[in-house]
């Protein structure tokens, strides 16, 4: 190697250091505003808490029935 490429080596070896640690909280809602989690210090992420997949699909199609039925609002 050149002269110059070693240098150039050696500063982006000095420069280069561990990636800074990131945390990552999920805090958990009912839906109705219920807090399922302890609540972390620090930031975190708020997410309403569905249920399983087979009571989200459950409810889901509940909620289409109810749309699509006539007079179901009135």
């Amino acid at each position: 190697m050149t002269r110059t490429a070693l240098s150039r080596l050696k500063r982006l070896e000095a420069q280069r250091h561990a990636p800074p640690t990131t945390r990552h909280h999920v805090v958990r809602f009912s839906p109705a505003g219920v807090l399922l989690d302890d609540l972390p210090k620090g930031t975190f992420m708020a997410v309403t808490d569905h249920g399983t997949d087979t009571e989200w699909e459950d409810c889901l199609a509940e909620q289409q029935r109810s749309l699509t039925t006539p007079n179901a609002g009135k």
